[in-house]
């Protein structure tokens, strides 16, 4: 048999040829494949936040029309207020889905519950601001001013701690402290919670609020200065007498009825009137 030099490289140039198409086929699959995977991504993402902004624009109308002074608990110190069904399924879907998309790494364990900070930290001299608040949870910040008047202008929120409770989590009796104006808002989801409330001065309990999901609760005045308030590490909370804003609940519940808690987040929305740069923060120590 004789050996054909000529044909065996015409052979040979095809195969290398064929080997180049396949490696082109190869690549520009990979990049059509590639462009396709970031393109459904951006879609995805643009869909996402138009479906934010929707339902934030929608969001930011509701409650502009709450009779505040109908929700005061008469039954407590001046001065305490309670909004249930402040949000709808919807909203309180929304603002979970917000929360837990938080990265790992700012969230916060303690011993009995983690949270997540924004705004800044709040220190001896005033709030140490971190630009950090997500547009969403601005949007529920200017939301909750327009339903709460005591939110004095120039005394607007600036600060958020969102805490997420396990059954059978709280946290001790304790006041917020100087550092903030004396109007906190705190907001429910998820499950309920009692919060009782005691004398600073002679720790005596005095009452408690039964916080339903979906409501906001403010506490002001004396009842913010010269009370303590807490949460029990139970499991179940028993409905008695001393749920001072019982007559403000949305459902009704039967004397000593248990109820048995699920996990809640707790958004705590403030002003600190003393306000400081990171920056600044850093200079001073250092001078």
């Amino acid at each position: 048999m004789n050996f054909n030099a000529k044909k065996f490289k015409e052979i040979f140039k095809y195969a290398d040829n064929l080997r180049y198409i396949c490696f082109a086929h190869v690549c520009t699959g990979w990049f059509l494949l590639t462009f396709c995977r970031v393109f459904t991504q951006l879609i995805l993402r643009s869909c996402c936040t138009c479906v934010h902004f929707s339902v934030l624009k929608n969001m930011a109308h509701s409650n502009e029309n709450v009779d505040f002074m109908k929700y005061a608990i008469e039954e407590a110190p001046a001065a305490a207020f309670y909004i249930p069904e402040y949000f709808n399924d919807k909203e309180e879907e929304f603002y979970t889905q917000q929360i837990y998309s938080a990265p790992a790494p700012k969230w916060t364990s303690l011993s009995a519950r983690r949270l997540l900070n924004y705004g800044g930290i709040v220190g001896k001299k005033g709030l140490i601001q971190v630009n950090d608040i997500p547009f969403w949870l601005r949007a529920l910040m200017k939301r909750v001013c327009k339903s709460v008047p005591l939110f004095t202008p120039g005394n607007e929120p600036n600060h958020v701690l969102i805490n997420e409770y396990l059954p059978g989590q709280g946290i001790m009796p304790h006041t917020d402290g100087p550092a903030y104006f004396p109007v906190v808002a705190n907001i429910t989801l998820g499950s309920h919670t009692v919060l009782d409330l005691y004398e600073t001065e002679t720790k005596n309990y005095i009452g408690s609020f039964l916080l339903e999901r979906k409501s906001l609760l403010i506490i002001s005045e004396q009842l913010y200065v010269n009370f303590q308030h807490g949460i029990k590490e139970v499991k179940e909370d028993e409905i008695s007498e001393k749920i001072l804003n019982y007559k403000l609940c949305s459902e009704k519940y039967s004397s000593e009825e248990k109820i048995p808690r699920k996990t809640r987040i707790s958004i705590t929305i403030r002003n600190v009137p003393k306000t400081i740069t990171a920056f600044a923060a850093v200079f001073n120590n250092r001078a």
